[in-house]
């Protein structure tokens, strides 16, 4: 599996229309992961480094929002 970042417009009525960037593969994708388009991509990297099962990507991604950076993955503990 190959995950890509992907770069959406996004609109609220506080900040208008914005840039925001998404994780996508294959034809799945998760909108509005970050409107840091660098820490989208140390996700991506992260996920394609370890080959992350798709059906663990929120578990990846509840690492990196809860350390506020991006989280390695250090294990493959999904196998």
């Amino acid at each position: 599996m190959r995950y890509t970042v992907v770069c959406e417009c996004s609109f609220d009525d506080v900040n208008g229309e914005y840039a925001t960037y998404a994780l996508a593969w294959g034809e799945a994708c998760v909108h509005d992961v970050s409107v840091d388009a660098a820490f989208v991509q140390r996700v991506a990297d992260a996920l394609n480094g370890q080959d992350v099962p798709p059906e663990h990507v929120y578990n990846v991604l509840d690492n990196f929002y809860g350390m506020g950076e991006a989280a390695p993955v250090t294990r493959r503990w999904w196998e």
